[in-house]
C-alpha cells in the first residue's frame, strides 16, 4: 500500500478525479469538496493516499487525534479496507471525522458497531438555490429590506466576477477587511492565511467569486465552488459601514452563480457563533447538515 501523502495544492487535480468519480449524491456538506480539503489543509494536517479514483485523507482533529474522512470516490469500500489493515497493523483505533449522516449505514455495514458523536456547531445550513435567488414571500421580507437599503445608501453599487481585470481589487479589499476586523482565533488567523493564498493561485484552486463595488473600489466579497448539484459559499466577507452589505452579497452570489444543475447552496456552519446561527436561520435552511466523529470501537 503506498504512504500518505502531505496535501498540497499541486494535488488538486489528481484529486478531482476522485471527487468525479464519487457516487453519492446525497453527501453536501462542505467538507466533501476538493477545495475545502485544500484550503484547511495545514490547521488539520491533512494527508492523502489515491487508489482506484478514491481518495482517503488522514487528518489531526481539533483535539489532536489522528482519524481519517470516509473515503471519496468510486470505491470508498477499497479505503475502508486500507484503514482496517493501517488499525490493526499500528494498534489504533479507527476514527472518522466530519462524517455526512449519508455514510453513517455504509460504515456500520463495514465496521459493525460504531459510536457516533456530533456537535451541532459543526452543521452545515443548506438552502434551496431558487429560495436564496429569488427570496419571494413573507419569510424574507427583512432580507428584501436590508437589500433596499443597500440600494438606496449605494445607488452606483454593482456586482463583478472575479477575474483577472478585478482580482486586484477584490484583493485590496481583503487587506482592508484584515486591517479593520479581527478576532482572537486561531481558526479567524487561519482563514485569513487561506484567502490570501486563494487569491495568490486563484486558477489552480479552480474557485470563483464576486466583489461587490460602489465607485471604483470593492465594499464585499465571496469565493466558493460547485460540487454536484450545491454551491458551496467558502467565504463572505463585507464592510459594515455599508448597511445591507451582507444581504445584497449572498442575493448576488447566489444569482450569478446558480443554474439549472444547482439545486442548493451551502453557507457552512455557524462555529457555535451566536451572532452567525440567529443570521444563518434567517433565511430558513431546508436542512441542517450534521456531521459525525465516528469511532470504531472494535475491528
Amino acid at each position: 500500500m503506498q504512504p500518505f501523502k502531505r496535501l498540497e495544492l499541486t494535488d488538486l487535480p489528481v484529486l478531482r478525479s476522485c471527487y468525479s468519480a464519487d457516487r453519492d449524491h446525497a453527501c453536501r456538506i462542505c467538507d466533501a469538496t476538493p477545495g475545502t480539503a485544500a484550503m484547511w489543509r495545514h490547521m488539520f494536517d491533512v494527508r492523502y493516499i489515491c487508489e482506484a479514483d478514491t481518495v482517503l485523507y488522514a487528518v489531526r482533529t481539533p483535539d489532536g487525534r489522528e482519524a481519517f474522512s470516509f473515503p471519496i470516490g468510486a470505491h470508498p469500500e477499497l479505503m475502508l479496507q486500507r484503514v482496517k489493515e493501517i488499525c490493526a497493523a499500528s494498534g489504533w483505533t479507527p476514527v472518522f471525522y466530519l462524517v455526512s449522516a449519508s455514510k453513517l449505514d455504509v460504515l456500520r455495514s463495514f465496521f459493525g458497531a460504531i459510536d457516533v458523536f456530533t456537535d451541532r456547531s459543526d452543521s452545515d445550513y443548506l438552502y434551496e438555490c431558487s429560495a436564496l435567488v429569488s427570496l419571494a414571500g413573507r419569510r424574507y421580507s427583512a432580507q428584501r429590506n436590508h437589500i433596499h437599503k443597500f440600494e438606496n445608501t449605494v445607488p452606483d453599487w454593482r456586482f463583478e466576477i472575479i477575474g483577472p481585470e478585478n482580482i486586484e481589487k477584490a484583493r485590496a479589499f481583503f487587506a482592508h477587511y484584515k486591517q479593520t476586523v479581527h478576532k482572537d482565533s486561531a481558526l479567524f488567523d487561519e482563514e485569513e492565511r487561506i484567502i490570501d493564498e486563494i487569491f495568490a493561485h486563484y486558477d489552480l484552486y479552480g474557485m470563483f467569486g464576486g466583489i461587490l463595488c460602489t465607485r471604483d473600489r470593492a465594499i464585499g466579497l465571496s469565493i466558493g465552488e460547485i460540487y454536484k448539484d450545491t454551491l458551496h459559499v467558502h467565504v463572505e466577507k463585507g464592510d459594515i459601514s455599508f448597511p445591507g452589505v451582507y444581504q445584497m452579497l449572498s442575493h448576488q452570489f447566489a444569482a450569478a452563480f446558480s443554474g439549472p444543475d444547482v439545486l442548493y447552496i451551502n453557507r457552512e456552519d455557524d462555529m457555535g457563533d451566536p451572532g452567525l446561527r440567529k443570521s444563518k436561520l434567517s433565511y430558513h435552511p431546508c436542512a441542517l447538515l450534521e456531521k459525525f466523529t465516528v469511532t470504531v470501537p472494535s475491528i
